[in-house]
């Protein structure tokens, strides 16, 4: 790649005021411009609001003004795609963006500027890089920087909802510079923690990458839990927080059920909103995004289908209503709020039952290995022949009348990225290629350990997140809840060392709260002085005792009530299990029987 460094940094500071408006550079955005132009990966951390987008954007305009190429973007939705493409036609910046929605004329068109070195950007899904056309074209022009946003989908989606992520660094050397060498790449996010840095970097082959991070805590934003139970509990402490703040809000549910029962509990009350979910077709999605970006004031009640790149600087509230699934997901959405630097409140209403909904997603998000055989023979019995058959039909296959439980589209999608299966499954065309192999790039979802391995690191971030907010919960009113140090210390951020505030500094600035010292998730919860330790018991699995989280043969798991030990001297267990919380007899004759989550 060809060194940006002839232009100096006056004229790149010079090009950034007039194509974008700022005036100066942050150190941080400095730092991640200067690897690319001198030919380096990066992984640039920088959390929401602190102008990650800007640290490809500016040297993809400078590369392509110098006539060295048209810069690609893997980013994740395509409304998110569109969103930026249009900001940079409105500063005059040659962009597109291809997905499914780009078809016929409009995509010849695409391809003929492409060719021609008309666009400066060219934004796509991850998806794409496996369409033989599109990766034809790309090998025919000149690709100087290649940037991939919202990174930490690589770690997160990689292996289950977007197995195409997982595929990018497979799939990076398919385009080349002018002169023939492999472009530099950008991996971008706001929340990394070191185990998903390491994993970003591992998935995407990045080569000894320039590290720019910031810290993750916005001292503007107030964190807040309030343990609440049931629906109308819910309800009822959504309809306080609504009337306690002026300006945007978002209210997130986890499960498009449980969002309809809280809209009809609101609807008595008098407060009718907005519900965005996934089940809504694309063009009513479409516009309630909208609405709540133009609207002055508006108030959404949304599932997590709603939310990443959305460009509202003013979001004065966030309600979670139901747990997210870990530290980092959870970071991602309050992250939404006060991108203008104004104080904005993050409330997270805690009920321990919500854990049963999380631990079904769990489920469904790891399918068994043995399902992905399943699948694909279920494709193959249709042989092409598909009229009037639709994703619906192979749901139902799979999960019966279960509409929460997505494990058949996880695994269609990872068929479809191993090339087991083509076609769209919704239009009737899909047909069976081969059979999957282990030995497949991206394919180690077939070895059910590796199934078993994953689940155990979901359950383990959403009882990090659990322990996090319960402890929260605790706190008392008005002090520090050390909720942001708890965020700062799961992302190991260089920023969870902030001082505490006095009593006097939290009093003078409600809306804004401050992390306390640095502590680690793990000591968030100290015994009292004196108190006796619980009763534990040593088994094959290691020592367990009363309010351990353990997770049960079988992929269930729940909180030990009592721990002790048979006459035989077969270590026994009471444990309540999270999605019926019924109680049950565990005995741990061996080490797969039982596994330790979580230390209470």
């Amino acid at each position: 790649m060809a060194d940006l460094a002839p232009w100096g940094r006056s004229s790149v500071d010079a090009l950034a005021e007039r194509a974008f408006g700022h005036a100066t550079l942050r150190p941080h955005q400095r730092a991640a411009i200067d690897a690319v132009a001198a030919g380096r990966d990066a992984l640039v951390l920088l959390p929401t609001g602190a102008g990650k987008s800007l640290c490809y954007q500016l040297p993809a305009l400078a590369l392509h003004q110098a006539g060295l190429g048209t810069t690609l973007v893997l980013s994740p939705l395509v409304a998110l795609m569109e969103d930026q493409v249009r900001a940079m036609r409105a500063r005059g910046v040659a962009a597109a963006c291809l997905h499914h929605g780009v078809q016929g004329r409009e995509r010849a068109r695409l391809y003929r500027q492409l060719a021609a070195g008309e666009l400066a950007l060219l934004f796509a899904v991850p998806e794409r890089l496996r369409d033989g056309l599109f990766l034809e074209r790309l090998s025919a022009v000149a690709v100087p920087l290649v940037a991939v946003d919202e990174a930490h989908c690589v770690s997160l989606w990689g292996q289950d909802f977007r197995p195409d992520y997982g595929l990018i660094g497979a799939r990076r050397d398919r385009v080349r510079t002018g002169d023939g060498a492999p472009p530099p790449m950008m991996a971008l996010t706001a929340t990394a923690t070191p185990r998903v840095r390491a994993d970003i970097e591992a998935k995407l082959g990045l080569r000894s990458p320039v590290e720019v991070r910031a810290g993750v805590v916005r001292p503007n934003l107030r964190l807040e839990v309030e343990a609440v139970h049931g629906v109308d509990g819910k309800v009822d402490a959504v309809a306080r927080l609504l009337a306690e703040v002026d300006g945007p809000a978002l209210i997130y549910t986890g499960l498009i059920v449980r969002g309809e029962q809280l809209r009809a509990g609101l609807r008595e009350r008098g407060i009718d909103l907005p519900f965005y979910n996934g089940d809504m077709e694309r063009r009513a999605r479409r516009r309630l995004g909208r609405r709540f970006i133009e609207a002055p004031a508006p108030v959404l009640l949304a599932t997590n289908a709603f939310g990443m790149g959305i460009d509202r600087p003013d979001v004065r509230l966030i309600i979670h209503t139901e747990l997210p699934g870990g530290v980092a997901q959870w970071a991602q959405e309050i992250g939404r709020a006060g991108r203008d630097g104004a104080p904005a409140r993050i409330v997270t209403l805690l009920d321990a039952d919500d854990l049963a909904i999380q631990q079904q997603h769990i489920f469904n998000a790891h399918p068994d290995a043995a399902l992905h055989a399943i699948v694909y023979d279920l494709v193959a019995e249709l042989d092409g022949q598909a009229a009037g058959w639709r994703m619906e039909a192979l749901r139902k296959r799979v999960a019966g009348r279960d509409r929460r439980d997505h494990r058949a589209d996880t695994v269609l999608r990872r068929l479809e990225a191993v090339g087991s299966v083509r076609g769209r499954a919704e239009e009737g065309r899909i047909v069976a290629v081969q059979p999957p192999q282990v030995a497949a790039p991206g394919a180690h979802w077939l070895e059910q350990a590796a199934v078993e391995a994953a689940r155990h690191a979901a359950h383990e971030r959403l009882l990090a997140l659990y322990r996090l907010l319960e402890a929260a919960a605790d706190a008392p009113a008005g002090r520090d809840n050390g909720l942001w140090d708890g965020v700062a210390a799961w992302f190991d951020a260089p920023d969870r060392a902030l001082a505490k505030r006095t009593d006097a500094e939290h009093a003078a600035t409600p809306a804004v709260w401050s992390p306390r010292p640095a502590e680690r998730l793990a000591e968030l919860e100290p015994a009292a002085a004196g108190a006796p330790p619980p009763a534990e018991v040593q088994t094959p699995a290691g020592t367990i005792a009363a309010g351990d989280f353990v997770m049960l043969r079988g992929g269930r798991f729940g909180e030990v009530i009592r721990a002790s030990r048979r006459p035989d001297g077969v270590a026994q267990l009471r444990v309540q299990r999270v999605d019926d919380l019924r109680e049950i007899r565990v005995l741990v004759r061996g080490p797969e029987d039982v596994t330790r989550l979580e230390r209470r």
